[in-house]
């Protein structure tokens, strides 16, 4: 029992410090773009962040984004990933997943509703 709780605990402390090496630095851009928080923690799915890591360091890419346009987000010497505005989308580059695009904008069809089986058209007779 008493080697479980260590393991426990030094897993928590790992975790704690594997979050807390994070840095979230800005980069100079031409467009700024302000995003919501659905937004922002969608960017920073795809880029392949732990939930933890959104959740603490989320408001501060949101924020630099909305000031400078662009951010890197750093882990220790390792850059995890780059994050550029120019709307309507947000062009990201991370180490693990490569190069991605998000749309700002949700892309448009033109969808043509389904009727219910009650509202479904009747063939017609002509005499």
């Amino acid at each position: 029992m008493k080697i479980a709780l260590q393991v426990t605990l030094l897993l928590a402390l790992w975790m704690h410090l594997g979050c807390a090496r994070y840095e979230i630095g800005p980069l100079p851009n031409e467009s700024q773009v302000v995003l919501d928080a659905d937004q922002t923690v969608q960017v920073l799915l795809q880029v392949g962040l732990s939930d933890q890591v959104i959740l603490k360091h989320g408001a501060r890419v949101r924020e630099t984004l909305a000031r400078t346009g662009a951010v890197q987000i750093r882990n220790g010497r390792y850059t995890e990933a780059i994050l550029a505005a120019h709307p309507p989308y947000i062009y990201m580059t991370c180490r693990d997943k490569g190069s991605m695009i998000y749309p700002l904008e949700p892309v448009s069809r033109a969808v043509e509703p389904e009727l219910s089986d009650a509202r479904q058209a009747l063939p017609v007779e002509v005499p």
